[in-house]
């Protein structure tokens, strides 16, 4: 009479990494581990009772990938393993289960620069925001990376920014969280280019006359010179600090070219100064680049004064010399005629 051999010793069962909870995309290893004195020649893993499959060989442990949908799911394993008992594989009573709970994976924010603009100038304030979508995490902390490397981390999620051209690069952000006392790290987000640029140079004023003294009625000219580059630009003059508008001033701004922007340097004409052009000017120009005007510094400011329209002093002697002459002509005839008329 054959009798069938009593089952090996039940096996326990573990996982590594060991947390006190999971997220889905956590790889796990499952460990089975035989009573002592027992010989497995393999080893079987179950999930929720479903077989999960037998790895080759004597290897006791089974790696798999956790899956979640958009809530937490409770994830149940267990093994067994085969004995060769008098000439029999005879398979052991399964492992008590291990439960854990698999929660959904912290997903990637996005990162948004604020203003936003495809080129930024030297002392701007760029601020960049972490958005996080919403639950199922609470964010502790957010980070900033710039061309992958981490620059700060704050509990808030906006990160100022005094920009230089050396803050030029390529920004993602993430947030870190806590689940069950486990510290838990976001993939970051999708890359932002970030791009500075120094200034455009500061222009030069010139005026013609050179002494910046011109007399009432005459023609003044102010010319404002860039650097020469093949730059889209737009020219601007200053009087006393505020912009001169052309309309109403009915002076005309008149370039080498008309009606090309790429010249370097731009004329204002003032066909017949008057006193109301006595003062401070001043002008700038802006350049596009990337699609934005880019302004440049101010220029030295320069002095000019009108003066009231007088004759030159030779000419006023003259005249008053002639003046002179014909008063005496004139008393030299009276005198002529009374003599004449007392003869």
């Amino acid at each position: 009479m054959f009798l069938s051999p009593d089952p090996p010793g039940k096996p326990s069962v573990s996982l590594s990494p060991d947390y006190p909870a999971y997220v889905a995309g956590d790889k796990v290893e499952i460990n089975c581990s035989a009573p002592p004195g027992a010989s497995p020649v393999q080893y079987g893993f179950y999930q929720n009772r479903t077989p999960l499959g037998s790895p080759p060989g004597h290897a006791s442990s089974w790696r798999t990938d956790l899956q979640a949908n958009t809530r937490n799911a409770t994830r149940s394993f267990a093994c067994t393993y085969m004995e060769l008992i008098q000439g029999r594989e005879v398979p052991s009573y399964a492992s008590d289960p291990v439960s854990i709970s698999v929660f959904p994976a912290l997903a990637a924010p996005s990162l948004r620069l604020i203003p936003p603009l495809p080129l930024y100038v030297t002392g701007e304030t760029v601020t960049a925001e972490c958005v996080v979508p919403a639950e199922p995490y609470v964010p502790r902390a957010h980070w900033v990376l710039r061309d992958g490397e981490t620059l700060r981390e704050l509990p808030g999620s906006r990160f100022p920014l005094n920009v230089t051209p050396s803050d030029s690069g390529t920004y993602q952000c993430g947030y870190n969280t806590e689940l069950h006392g486990r510290h838990l790290r976001s993939p970051p987000s999708e890359p932002v280019p970030l791009n500075v640029t120094d200034p455009p140079p500061q222009p030069q004023l010139s005026v013609d006359p050179l002494s910046g003294v011109v007399s009432e009625g005459l023609p003044l000219l102010i010319t404002c010179m860039a650097p020469r580059n093949t730059s889209e630009r737009r020219f601007h003059f200053y009087k006393d600090g505020a912009e001169i508008l052309f309309a109403d001033t009915g002076s005309e701004i008149s370039t080498m070219e008309p009606g090309t922007s790429f010249m370097n340097f731009s004329v204002l004409s003032i066909p017949w100064a008057g006193p109301s052009n006595t003062g401070q000017f001043s002008c700038g120009y802006e350049v596009n680049m990337s699609g934005r005007w880019i302004p440049s510094p101010r220029s030295q400011a320069v002095n000019i004064t009108v003066t009231a329209w007088s004759l030159p002093v030779p000419l006023v002697a003259g005249c008053g010399g002639a003046a002179t002459a014909l008063a005496l002509l004139l008393l030299l005839i009276c005198l002529c005629r009374k003599k004449t008329a007392g003869a």
